[in-house]
């Protein structure tokens, strides 16, 4: 019976560490894209894409920047809504096609 309380607390302690540093980590890492609103991000793109100054320039920023917020594991849907904010906030911008199929 003794073997099994010790092992039976030691096991609760191994938890206990376990919750306590992936708690940490949630807390001290940079914030996440699954954290961060859609509206974060687009605005977080046009500042990105701010020095384009032509749509040419603009379309070619946003195809290379947004794209990557999928590589960080943005789904589909998300990136999709992140685009139409940026439209909405970059008016100079308007040529998301090409975009869509990136």
């Amino acid at each position: 019976m003794r073997f099994f309380t010790r092992k039976a607390v030691s096991a609760s302690v191994l938890l206990a560490v376990l919750i306590a540093l992936a708690y940490a980590a949630y807390a001290i890492l940079p914030a996440s894209l699954s954290r961060e609103d859609d509206a974060a991000l687009a605005r977080r793109e046009v500042e990105l894409c701010k020095s384009a100054t032509t749509e040419a320039e603009k379309e070619i920023c946003y195809q290379k920047e947004v794209p990557k917020l999928m590589d960080e594991d943005l789904t589909l849907e998300r990136a999709f809504v992140v685009t139409q904010k940026i439209l909405d906030l970059d008016p100079g911008y308007q040529s998301c096609h090409v975009l869509a199929h990136l």
